[in-house]
């Protein structure tokens, strides 16, 4: 009965407004145009005299409020929030007679801050409260609607690194939004190239490369990355080394050492595993060298007189002197 309520209200609202034109009255149109009503976003843009657009981004795992109005609650006779997400709507109501409708069910709630103005509030905003946020006041005197796109604020995940093969300065943002703009500051006139990469996740990997020239080296040099959301740019800076080329050079150098012993160590151990597999033949020829018999040698025969005992020699030499002495005393 109390939806009932709600929607018959606003099918009175579209006929009064609508009479209203009919008879060329702009009291309605002066109050939606009135241009303090959107000097507290610079992104906010008007379409026609009673919507009102603007983009706004928070920071993921923070407490959001979503202002539609500047009325008091007691001036309003309803507020409706009507919130695309994902391709899904649901609806939040309320009404002066203190009754409510929501069929979101996701934690968001329809608050009045101390000045009696009422606002949406997310407890804990994340990628699924991204969407489009439309409001509608009708309050004693007039209405208001005010559509929001709301999304999150680009992570600030921003990095510079230098390609010394292709002499480029590099930078790169990883998980933001397609708006994201990057840019290299120097004092020479920039040759770039940039890409982007659609991530699963539905951000994007965005870089650019600065092409350096030849007397470019020992400066530092600035990448700058800049978003809707962010009240002030970032910046992101990359020292190059003096001289570049030396440093290039260098970088060959040690790939050119590193090769070299890589190469090293795979002969050594190719060696040592020709050697493993040969060792059992290594061993078998030099055993059967070891076990080989010795020449034969011959021995020359001596005259007997050369071996003969010392004993006979003497023997001989006494018959000899005895001989003699016999012949003497005959």
């Amino acid at each position: 009965m109390e939806n009932l309520k709600i929607w018959k209200s606003v099918l009175l609202l579209n006929l009064y407004v609508f009479g209203t034109l009919a008879k060329g009255n702009s009291s309605i149109v002066m109050q939606d145009t009135n241009p303090t009503a959107y000097a507290q976003n610079t992104i906010s843009t008007t379409t026609d005299a009673f919507t009102e657009y603007r983009s706004e981004y928070f920071d993921l795992n923070s407490s959001v409020t979503l202002n539609c109005s500047n009325k008091t609650w007691a001036s309003i006779i309803f507020i409706t929030w009507t919130i695309d997400i994902d391709g899904k709507r649901c609806r939040m109501a309320h009404s002066d007679n203190d009754s409510k409708h929501d069929t979101c069910n996701d934690g968001k709630i329809l608050r009045n801050n101390t000045n009696g103005e009422t606002y949406l509030y997310i407890p804990r905003f994340t990628k699924r409260d991204e969407g489009r946020y439309q409001c509608e006041t009708v309050y004693h005197g007039g209405s208001s609607k005010v559509v929001i796109n709301v999304s999150a604020k680009v992570p600030q995940q921003i990095s510079t690194r230098l390609d010394p093969d292709h002499r480029e300065a590099v930078c790169s943002a990883t998980g933001v939004k397609s708006d994201v703009s990057i840019s290299w500051r120097t004092s020479w006139n920039a040759n770039v190239t940039s890409s982007s990469v659609h991530n699963p996740d539905g951000s994007y990997t965005m870089e650019i490369r600065l092409k350096l020239p030849d007397h470019v080296h020992g400066t530092t040099l600035q990448c700058i990355v800049t978003h809707p959301s962010w009240t002030e740019n970032y910046t992101q800076t990359l020292q190059l080394p003096d001289p570049l080329r030396d440093r290039t050079f260098e970088s060959w150098h040690w790939i050119i050492i590193s090769l070299a012993l890589v190469c090293f160590l795979m002969g050594i151990l190719f060696g040592l595993y020709i050697l493993r597999k040969h060792l059992s033949k290594i061993r078998n020829c030099c055993k059967f060298s070891l076990s080989a018999p010795p020449p034969q040698t011959t021995v020359k025969p001596q005259d007997a007189e050369e071996v003969e005992p010392y004993a006979s020699y003497v023997q001989r030499i006494n018959s000899i002197y005895n001989s003699s002495a016999d012949l003497f005393n005959v």
